[in-house]
């Protein structure tokens, strides 16, 4: 490698030549800087590795849609038999039926990005889902230990967007704090100062924090530090908010806890199609 003016690196090729001059051996090292053919190389290989996590997705959605169907229709039909059935079965029943909904959605989520076709996009309430997501995320806790505390703006605007793929990241947020042993959990709504028409998502956990190495790479598909886990969730996050013309950042150190930093645009500026019309 060499180095810029600034002090640093960047890779070059070196070709050496030998020239006789005045019965004298030389030496001719030409140096050439590689840094745009080392990036054309890396998107080539996230290209492929794309292409391979879409085909993957699309398999997985394809084999999750008959299980699903065959729960649903399930439900169904023990709902519609509940005189035989206590109170908290029923609604038991109905928690079950609401979240096979919702596999179903992230489903057909998957099956959006592996094909790469732009999903339905409509305006919403973004405190309600992360209310919504955060009831989940206690309920699926069955020791109880988590306390979620709220922020939430209600004066801002309705995000446009794809309701279920934000609501997967913020999933995906909240599952990564409790599984990291995060007992207590913040998440902020606010406008963000200086910048019209965008709002800032806050998710802050007090659990064991990410390392600076995994901080760099968090982000890379493949990419985990737990044994159990798929490397994909944050990779996703960061695809689906960027969808959205957003962008997602993380302030955290090692033992002191995470907070993840999510920006979008709302209303008009978040519809691509509205961006596109209007240039």
């Amino acid at each position: 490698s060499g180095a810029r003016r600034d002090g640093s690196e960047l890779p070059v090729e070196v070709s050496l030549s030998r020239i006789r001059f005045e019965e004298t051996d030389l030496l001719a090292a030409f140096l050439t800087d590689i840094t745009s053919r080392r990036a054309i190389e890396r998107e080539a290989r996230r290209a492929e590795t794309l292409n391979a996590l879409g085909a993957v997705a699309a398999g997985i959605a394809h084999e999750l849609n008959n299980p699903l169907a065959v729960i649903s229709s399930r439900i169904e039909l023990m709902i519609e038999g509940q005189e035989r059935l206590p109170p908290e079965a029923i609604e038991d029943l109905r928690v079950l039926q609401r979240n096979v909904e919702r596999a179903g959605r992230i489903s057909r989520h998957l099956l959006s990005l592996a094909r790469r076709r732009p999903t339905a996009r409509h305006a919403f309430d973004i405190n309600g889902a992360i209310e919504e997501v955060a009831a989940l995320i206690i309920g699926e806790s069955r020791s109880g230990t988590i306390q979620m505390s709220f922020s939430l703006d209600r004066g801002i605007s309705p995000v446009t967007g794809d309701q279920t793929g934000l609501e997967q990241v913020l999933v995906n947020l909240l599952t990564n704090a409790r599984d990291a042993g995060a007992d207590r959990i913040g998440i902020s709504t606010e406008p963000v100062a200086g910048r019209k028409g965008w709002i800032r998502i806050a998710v802050s956990d007090n659990g064991v924090g990410i390392s600076t190495e995994a901080r760099k790479r968090m982000f890379e598909p493949f990419y985990t530090s737990r044994a159990e886990g798929t490397g994909l969730g944050l990779w996703l996050s960061q695809r689906v908010i960027q969808e959205h013309g957003g962008s997602i950042a993380t302030q955290s150190g090692s033992g002191a806890g995470t907070t993840f930093i999510i920006e979008l645009p709302v209303g008009a500026a978040a519809d691509p199609a509205a961006r596109a019309a209007a240039g």
